[in-house]
């Protein structure tokens, strides 16, 4: 993974969409484990001013930020280990 935070190309397996997912997943758990409040993990992965315009009770873009958290815990409970014998597909809930 490391590989994909550093801005490198994924590896052929994984689509551009896939890699995108898994870093913006990796850098909300990042954030979430700092104590980041919701709204300053969103600054963090998409910018402040996509925040700035996008940020209302119901946000699409709020949900999008509360799935990377989630998606980034279950990387960090095992989910990544899918990863590594190439399942990519969402895994356990």
């Amino acid at each position: 993974l490391a590989p994909l935070m550093a801005g490198r190309p994924p590896p052929p397996e994984l689509t551009p969409y896939q890699a995108g997912l898994l870093r913006h997943a990796l850098q909300a758990l990042d954030a979430a484990l700092a104590g980041a409040s919701l709204r300053d993990t969103a600054e963090a992965v998409f910018g402040a001013q996509r925040v700035a315009d996008d940020w209302f009770r119901s946000s699409p873009l709020r949900d999008q930020v509360r799935y990377l958290v989630r998606r980034g815990r279950r990387l960090m409970a095992g989910g990544y280990r899918d990863l590594l014998v190439g399942r990519l597909g969402r895994g356990q809930r």
